[in-house]
């Protein structure tokens, strides 16, 4: 009996080492495979937010909400106790460049809504390419400014909606051997 679990443990020992790696077991999953950014990639984005676009589009009818647009003005961020006109309110603080504000929708009386999306993953696919994220922007930070909206005549502002719908992800991850380059 003693001589059986000895031969076990021996066998399971010479196993392990058997499959070892120089350098030690390989944590985790194995990296994933890069490749180059091919047009069918760029379509199955395009296809995915298209059939996000239309979720949302419906959710929107489904509550009888229309997308709207309002006029927007920049305020000193630290000038938030400023008085406004009885037309306006106060939005988010933005950084000029890079904050699109809020996204605005009126209900039935033609009163105004910020939409708070509420989206609901459904479907997931990432590719990995291989190298660099395309830079997008670089230097000094931009301003802070808070954005001022106003109403159209005779409108209210109600408040905030939040709007579920289906989201279809295509994302896109880089793999990088290399170090790559500092924004300018």
């Amino acid at each position: 009996m003693k001589t059986s679990s000895i031969a076990i443990v021996l066998l399971l020992a010479a196993s392990s080492v058997a499959g070892a790696r120089p350098g030690g077991p390989r944590l985790g999953p194995r990296p994933p495979k890069c490749g180059k950014l091919t047009a069918a990639m760029v379509k199955d984005k395009a296809v995915a937010d298209e059939l996000t676009a239309k979720a949302y589009a419906a959710a929107l009818a489904k509550q009888k909400l229309t997308p709207t647009t309002l006029t927007s003005t920049y305020q000193a961020a630290d000038a938030a106790g400023k008085k406004l006109a009885a037309n306006q309110f106060a939005g988010p603080t933005i950084q000029i460049g890079y904050g699109t504000g809020w996204e605005f929708v009126t209900d039935g009386n033609g009163d105004v809504w910020a939409v708070d999306r509420a989206p609901v993953v459904v479907a997931t696919k990432t590719y990995t390419i291989c190298g660099c994220p395309p830079i997008t922007h670089g230097g000094a930070e931009p301003a802070s400014v808070r954005l001022i909206y106003t109403l159209p005549a005779g409108k209210q502002f109600k408040g905030r909606v939040s709007i579920a719908y289906d989201q279809h992800v295509v994302a896109y991850s880089y793999s990088h051997a290399t170090p790559c380059p500092t924004p300018p």
